[in-house]
């Protein structure tokens, strides 16, 4: 038998916890209690990790905890998955002990050939009931590529590692493998942040203003994405960061490109890729459609109102609704009056045509991932390092309230237009050893981000550094050490393809790091990489001994 069920968009949304209650539950009977303990029901393996990814769920391979905590088959007719989200570790022992303990589970992984992809340290909270959620014990989260550990290896090596901290004296901590993907998340003067004004102007006009987050790619990759991280400035000269993959290919080898002189080839900077472009030009006359749509639709309906009215055949009550009708629609065509707009929209259409159209007049700079710019398409609506948004921030705000001795200790420092002016650098410290917890009592440090896929967004940052791994085509990988960012809420990405290079910073304004990747599973991600700032910024300044990063621009 076959079922066609639609979704609602909503339904379609969360469609992978809720598509069973739209048919009789069918349990898999295939485990029985006399299975060996790495042996997983088809359900715990697909719904175990339910709610950490957008998409899809990462599929679970071994968790050390199934003994202790056995997966449990909702009961019923219909059936729904609890679901689970990310939370960051602080205060705990292996917090001390991982700068020892890390590089040991990344080497024990290694002797036992497994193709790791990522190492992160979180916790696991779990939905009970609907109702609330319950934070497990600590959990060395394994990622590894989809189809290489079967799970019998995965219980001889949870094992292992098990033994190795008990040698560290850490016996709270679980291990968990998952299958998941460590990847990149890859003219004219611009023109002046809008902030707080015309919604319409901040949704066409903010992607090409001066404010951080704006999207690049390489003149030679036009077709990767990226966004624009952080301004500095040195002497007379002003410059952008943003990761390197933006610009050169992720398997080209990681050496210093640095333009020299003009008998060099160098690389140039677009503003936009050529995808990001025409979506852009696009939308604009999307929006263009819709408005002049409903112009029309509007004044159909007062066409036939008036039509109605002048009849002879039609009694005064339904003349009198009628005219109710026809007048409730002419004060929306007066109030909204959308042939301004319009207008706006197909003369800014036409400026962008005129003004980036070719590719080489969206060239705003050249680059390493520090990309020497363009002054003059800056200099005239420069505002330095300011954090645009789409959002509201004071309902921010109220999401990323942090206390400390009982006291509120997390404020905004957003200008009355609306952007978050930058200042400071997070401390290294802080990011290990957090003093503040959230209103449930949870130690923790809320970041923002503003980058070209998702815009806006909040993430929880996590006090243990991840382990990653990137495998290429010709059999070689490369290893990195990154600061993990852990999504706010079920279902809700800190970040995306495309948001790479955007820089991540606190309620203070402060810079924490660039963005640079995620993991997880096909399209979906569920933690996200960055370069801390504290280790990035000395970097720039040995090479730029007079770089600020309050850029004042003449």
């Amino acid at each position: 038998m076959s079922y066609s069920v639609n979704l609602s968009p909503q339904e379609k949304f969360r469609a992978p916890r809720y598509i069973d209650q739209l048919f009789p539950h069918e349990v898999d009977d295939s485990v029985s209690p006399d299975s060996p303990p790495y042996v997983l029901c088809k359900n715990e393996v697909d719904f175990y990790y339910l709610g950490l990814s957008r998409y899809q769920a990462p599929r679970l391979i071994y968790r050390t905890s199934k003994t202790r905590e056995p997966w449990v088959e909702p009961t019923g007719l219909w059936t729904v998955y609890p679901n689970k989200e990310l939370r960051p570790v602080f205060g705990h022992k292996l917090n001390e002990e991982w700068k020892n303990v890390g590089p040991k589970v990344r080497d024990l992984l290694d002797e036992q050939h497994v193709r790791f992809t990522s190492i992160d340290v979180v916790r696991l909270r779990t939905e009970v009931d609907m109702r609330y959620f319950v934070t497990g014990p600590v959990i060395i989260w394994i990622g590894v590529c989809p189809g290489s550990l079967l799970g019998e290896d995965a219980f001889n090596s949870a094992n292992s590692l098990l033994e190795l901290l008990r040698s560290h004296d850490i016996t709270d901590v679980d291990i968990e493998f998952r299958e998941s993907v460590y990847r990149r998340l890859a003219g004219p003067e611009l023109y002046k942040p809008v902030g707080t004004g015309d919604l319409t102007d901040r949704k066409f006009i903010d992607p090409l203003s001066t404010a951080l987050g704006l999207p690049i790619s390489g003149e030679r990759t036009p077709d990767l994405q990226g966004t624009m991280g952080f301004y500095f400035q040195d002497g007379e000269d002003l410059f952008g960061v943003t990761a390197r993959h933006v610009l050169f290919p992720t398997d080209e080898c990681n050496y210093d490109f640095t333009f020299i002189n003009d008998a060099a080839p160098r690389r140039e900077v677009l503003l936009m890729g050529n995808k990001a472009f025409k979506d852009h030009l696009r939308s604009i006359m999307v929006e263009i459609g819709c408005m002049g749509n409903q112009t029309e639709l509007w004044g159909d309906v007062i066409k036939r109102c008036e039509e109605t009215i002048s009849r002879n055949d039609v009694d005064d009550a339904e003349k009198a609704r009628e005219k109710e009708e026809m007048t409730t629609y002419q004060q929306a065509i007066n109030e909204k009056r959308y042939d301004e707009p319009i207008e706006k929209l197909s003369e800014l259409h036409q400026r962008l045509m005129d003004d980036w159209g070719f590719p080489g007049d969206r060239i705003i700079g050249h680059d390493y991932a520090i990309i020497k710019l363009d002054k003059d398409k800056f200099k005239n609506s420069f505002m330095g390092n300011v954090l645009n948004s789409d959002i509201n921030w004071e309902k921010f705000f109220d999401k990323m309230r942090t206390y400390k001795d009982g006291k509120i200790c997390s404020n905004f420092r957003c200008s009355p237009t609306g952007l978050l002016p930058l200042g400071d650098i997070i401390p290294e410290n802080f990011l290990h050893d957090v003093d503040e917890v959230n209103v449930e009592g949870e130690r923790c440090l809320y970041l923002i981000k503003h980058g070209h896929s998702t815009l806006t967004t909040i993430g929880r940052a996590s006090g243990i550094y991840s382990y990653t791994r990137e495998y290429f085509a010709n059999q070689t990988y490369r290893d990195s050490m990154q600061w993990p960012i852990l999504p706010y809420g079920v279902y809700k990405p800190f970040a995306d393809e495309g948001d790479s290079g955007s820089i991540i910073v606190d309620s203070l304004g402060r810079f924490g790091g660039l963005l640079t990747g995620g993991s997880g599973i096909e399209k979906s991600i569920d933690i996200i990489y960055a370069m801390p700032f504290w280790w990035l910024w000395p970097l720039i300044q040995e090479q730029f001994p007079n770089a600020t990063l309050c850029p004042a621009l003449a």
